[in-house]
């Protein structure tokens, strides 16, 4: 029986992708071009599929795609595209923020509905909430019955006045 044990090593590398991987990348995360592409639309960019069948060119693509070396860069690269993507909005909704704010108490420059209106929106972004029109009443203690009861009172009382 042999016997087997662990040996400590070096880490595996993290491979470096090609050109036409790089490009297949970009492709599917959509990054220089208008939409992103299915694998396949990718593939036929990022390659000479010329000679290649179309169910060729997606066993390939799919290939690609799933392979061990090519996913741990999707996911790193689909990562760093959601930070900035990230960062960019809250860039904007801090500049948006502080252009209202300034509109708003623009008295000099400003007219009175543009600083209606900016203090409006300012009372609805998420933190200040100010014209929320949504109310949660938490009152579990009641039936459905007893909240019945209630009402044919209230109403009785109504009624008789």
């Amino acid at each position: 029986m042999t016997k087997l044990r662990l040996i400590k090593g070096k880490p595996k590398a993290r491979s470096v992708l090609t050109a036409k991987q790089s490009k297949f990348l970009d492709l599917i995360l959509g990054i220089g071009v208008d939409t992103a592409c299915t694998y396949t639309e990718a593939y036929r960019q990022s390659y000479n599929c010329e000679k290649m069948s179309d169910s060729n060119t997606r066993k390939e693509a799919h290939r690609l795609f799933h392979s061990p070396q090519f996913v741990p860069h999707y996911e790193e690269r689909k990562r760093q595209l959601e930070e900035t993507r990230l960062t960019q909005s809250l860039g904007r909704r801090e500049k948006i923020i502080n252009a209202l704010e300034r509109e708003a108490s623009d008295f000099e420059n400003g007219t009175a509905p543009s600083r209606v209106r900016s203090l409006e929106l300012l009372g609805k972004i998420r933190e200040v909430n100010l014209f929320s029109n949504t109310h949660v009443i938490e009152d579990e203690s009641k039936s459905s019955e007893d909240i019945n009861e209630e009402l044919e009172k209230k109403i009785r009382l109504l009624l008789v006045e």
